[in-house]
């Protein structure tokens, strides 16, 4: 488990700017994070928002947080997901129009109000 830092915004910034450069179809960020700065949150969910390629967040692996901070960023991605025993003991909602995967298999379509 790793608090956001300064550095943070830094790395997935270069991350991105690499998958981009070698015509990546999708870019993963795991996370297991109780939070940290929001000047760093803010960076990296602009570096998510401008980035080229898809981005999927990642929660993992079972029983990690993606708290605070950590949520914001997880909300940004284009594909928001978490490690089995994550989301039903966290109590995540998801927005927009998406079908999403809970635990068990079962699936449930989301809808904007």
């Amino acid at each position: 488990m790793t608090r956001l830092n300064r550095f943070w915004p830094s790395i997935v910034d270069n991350g991105i700017a690499e998958a981009a450069q070698h015509h990546a179809s999708l870019i993963l960020i795991t996370m297991d994070t109780p939070g940290g700065l929001s000047t760093s949150m803010e960076d990296i969910i602009r570096h998510i928002l401008d980035s080229p390629v898809p981005v999927a967040v990642y929660i993992s692996p079972s029983g990690s947080r993606g708290a605070s901070a950590g949520f914001f960023i997880l909300m940004s991605a284009d594909i928001a997901a978490m490690a089995p025993r994550n989301a039903h003991r966290r109590g995540v909602a998801a927005a927009g129009d998406r079908r999403i995967s809970g635990t068990g298999g079962r699936h449930a379509e989301e809808k904007r109000y």
